[in-house]
C-alpha cells in the first residue's frame, strides 16, 4: 500500500532511489547519499543535502514527507500547479509542496 497526494508519493518498502521532478528537472538520487535532512519548525521549507545535489522543498504540512524521507519510503518529490488557495483549503491536511530547488553543493554554499 502507498500514499499518494498531488505532491508526492511514498510506500511501505524501502526505495533506493528518491525521484524528484520539476518543471525543469527529473532526477533520482540515490537514498544512500543522503548526507541530511532537515524540515523548519514552521514545516514549510524542508532541506536535503544529498552528496551530489542539495534539495530545497519549500510548501505547506511538509512533516509527513519528512517522515517517508527519513524512513527512506519516500519514492516522488513533484511540483504541480496546484494553487496555494487549494492548499489552505479548509480541511485540507495533505503535504503540499509549493516548490523544490536543486542546487550542485558548491552553488548552494555561496548563496
Amino acid at each position: 500500500m502507498s500514499a499518494i497526494s498531488e505532491t508526492y508519493r511514498s510506500t511501505r518498502d524501502y526505495v533506493p532511489f528518491l525521484r524528484i521532478e520539476t518543471p525543469r528537472d527529473r532526477v533520482a538520487l540515490p537514498y544512500s547519499t543522503l548526507l541530511d535532512l532537515a524540515l523548519s519548525a514552521d514545516e514549510t521549507t524542508l532541506l536535503l543535502n544529498f552528496a551530489s545535489k542539495q534539495v530545497t522543498v519549500k510548501g505547506k504540512r511538509l512533516h509527513e514527507i519528512f517522515c517517508a524521507i527519513a524512513q527512506g519510503h519516500a519514492e516522488a518529490l513533484f511540483t504541480r500547479n496546484a494553487s496555494e488557495e487549494l492548499a489552505d483549503a479548509p480541511g485540507n491536511k495533505a503535504p503540499n509542496i509549493i516548490e523544490i530547488r536543486l542546487r550542485e553543493p558548491e552553488e548552494a554554499e555561496i548563496s
